[in-house]
């Protein structure tokens, strides 16, 4: 049940990681075409708040989970990094270093985290299959 929970955890934490991702890159295309539109989305700043209250917390899970189980401290030290990231990239960048310093170490942030969540993915499912 908790290798379950873990690897839904990792699932769920790709796909916001990949969400985030096609956010970063195609905000400029899609800032340049929703005028056009007629259209208004969530603010830059709003959906970065959104998404790390739903990333910070299922990504904690999943690497508890998944450490646990595995105990490869690398897992946890690289998504660590990643989170580390994606924070410092909402909250601090932009004022200090601008708009394209915050979305390159978003999509930094983005597949470190992401490349954390398929490790640990993977070695929950290589304990799985070594019992």
């Amino acid at each position: 049940m908790i290798k379950q929970d873990s690897t839904r955890l990792d699932s769920l934490a790709l796909i916001l990681s990949g969400i985030c991702l096609v956010h970063c890159l195609l905000l400029p295309v899609a800032l340049t075409i929703m005028p056009i539109l007629g259209a208004h989305m969530m603010s830059h700043g709003d959906f970065h708040a959104l998404m790390l209250v739903i990333a910070l917390p299922t990504s904690v899970l999943a690497f508890g989970i998944g450490c646990r189980q595995h105990r490869r401290g690398s897992v946890l030290l690289l998504g660590a990094a990643g989170l580390t990231l994606l924070v410092v990239a909402a909250f601090a960048v932009e004022s200090t270093w601008g708009a394209e310093a915050e979305r390159w170490i978003t999509v930094l942030g983005g597949i470190v985290l992401a490349i954390a969540h398929v490790q640990n993915f993977r070695f929950c499912r290589d304990q799985d299959c070594a019992h």
